[in-house]
């Protein structure tokens, strides 16, 4: 990914397509400590850029669903149900 200028959108995470049903409970920015505003509407999951950014070059999110805790790969469904 480019150097974020403004924001960044991610439109195929709009709450208008349902691609993503769980709610988005944190973003982070990786290699980054700094906090991430954004917002989640019909336009997309929008990101606001961060002025000091920690890499000239690979700027990368991690995003984090509400009930959602990391496991082992291969990991029942049931573990990520409500």
């Amino acid at each position: 990914m480019d150097k974020p200028n403004a924001e960044t959108v991610i439109k195929s995470l709009s709450t208008q397509i349902g691609v993503l049903n769980s709610k988005i409970d944190k973003i982070e920015k990786l290699g980054s400590d700094g906090i991430i505003e954004w917002v989640r509407n019909e336009k997309g999951l929008i990101i606001n850029a961060q002025k000091v950014l920690p890499f000239v070059y690979a700027h990368g999110f991690k995003i984090y669903l509400e009930r959602y805790s990391e496991t082992d790969i291969g990991s029942a469904v049931e573990d990520h149900n409500e």
